[in-house]
């Protein structure tokens, strides 16, 4: 008996990798702005469902997506590297959130700011206004590497073994937007920082710099392969002891790694780094010899470090290294905040401190460099508008 041959349905993972194919994630800005004129119902669905996520754009809903019954409205990630930020940028996402997005902030675990219930006639608008603080929304989520965490005290902690957010920063800026990384088997999550607590949780991460010591030489250690979700896998150091100046060299080798692994573009359950490892298709010393090969370079054996013990939340009064100056940390119940309250986390910022402020990888908010002689000040200020700056472990976290 004769007939046509069955046509077998695109797997989830066969149609992302098609459509990005296709045409790059990174090369619909223009269509964007016109979808912004002609409205949602002229967006493709490849767009609508792949493509737009490189530009920190979910579809808002019960994840069907709009043309599946979810609501016509979308989701933004602000890419916030090091949470590192001022009064005058908190006070724009607050008004964003008030005009555009029924009065709903979110501070995600990446240190982002996300704003919910955008219509896409407005993100144009948000875009262009972002723009002129500094700010974007680019590659904070979608196939690419998602925004560089580091500790939100970089530069102020006096148990901080090195302050790493210029390194993060650069490697954030580095990767972000870059044609070769433009196509990933799936989002990419890179955690750097000196601090001795580490606050970004690097176990959890798919690479996560840690401070280390070699002799005299403060650098880093680098671990491997974290992530939750699907196999949860806490990260695998390398052997080996990474200079500050090398550790964007490794970054670009590890995700170059990922990127290459055509084996990960077959099943998006299982398309993370954690499952080079948890696949045997590398140990933690043949990794580190294959980056090793594409860096050009030997690395030094691994240094000493000290893996920390208890909470890791930087919330409260606390001094810094800075005589005389002090942080305050503020816990934001689930991320979730009210435009009216990160707008009183800048008037406190201005008056009592210098315009500081940083996101934290637990959801948080910090103000730096807060006079000791403002401290009082500061707390009144702080309970009268509802700050949390003390609580328990439960609460912090």
């Amino acid at each position: 008996m004769s007939g046509a041959a069955t046509v077998k349905p695109e797997t989830p993972a066969q149609k992302a990798e098609r459509v990005k194919r296709e045409r790059s994630s990174w090369s619909i800005l223009e269509d964007i702005r016109r979808y912004a004129r002609e409205g949602i119902d002229s967006i493709p669905d490849d767009d609508l469902n792949v493509r737009l996520r490189a530009w920190g754009i979910y579809t808002q809903g019960d994840g069907a997506g709009t043309r599946g019954g979810a609501v016509p409205y979308f989701m933004m990630r602000v890419r916030t590297p090091n949470g590192v930020l001022n009064s005058q940028m908190v006070r724009m996402i607050a008004d964003h959130s008030e005009k555009y997005g029924r009065d709903t902030i979110d501070i995600t675990n990446r240190q982002n700011f996300q704003l919910h219930w955008l219509r896409i006639e407005d993100i144009p608008t948000i875009w262009d206004e972002l723009e002129t603080v500094g700010w974007l929304s680019m590659g904070s989520c979608g196939d690419n590497t998602r925004t560089v965490t580091g500790c939100p005290l970089c530069g102020v902690d006096s148990e901080e073994l090195i302050d790493a957010s210029s390194i993060a920063i650069e490697v954030d800026k580095f990767l972000n937007g870059n044609p070769d990384y433009a196509n990933l088997p799936r989002k990419f999550k890179i955690s750097i920082s000196g601090c001795s607590h580490w606050c970004t949780y690097p176990e959890i991460n798919d690479i996560g710099a840690t401070p280390a010591k070699r002799a005299d030489e403060v650098g880093f250690h680098v671990r491997v392969g974290g992530g939750l979700s699907t196999r949860p896998h806490l990260a695998v150091r390398l052997p080996a002891f990474v200079q500050p100046a090398q550790l964007r060299d490794v970054c670009e080798a590890l995700v170059g790694i990922f990127r290459d692994s055509d084996e990960l573009r077959k099943n998006r359950a299982k398309a993370r780094f954690k499952f080079v490892l948890i696949s045997g298709r590398f140990t933690a010393e043949s990794l580190l010899e294959e980056v090793e090969k594409r860096i050009g370079y030997k690395l030094a054996p691994p240094g000493d470090e000290v893996i920390p013990e208890g909470l890791r939340d930087h919330v409260g009064v606390h001094p810094q290294k800075q005589p005389g100056l002090y942080y305050a940390g503020f816990s934001v119940s689930s991320g979730r905040a009210s435009p009216t309250l990160v707008r009183k986390v800048a008037d406190i910022a201005d008056e009592f401190g210098d315009g500081t402020i940083r996101t934290t990888a637990l959801q948080n908010i910090v103000v730096l460099n807060v006079p000791e002689a403002k401290l009082d000040g500061l707390r009144r200020a702080a309970a009268d508008a509802g700050l949390i700056l003390d609580g328990s472990p439960f609460q912090k976290g």
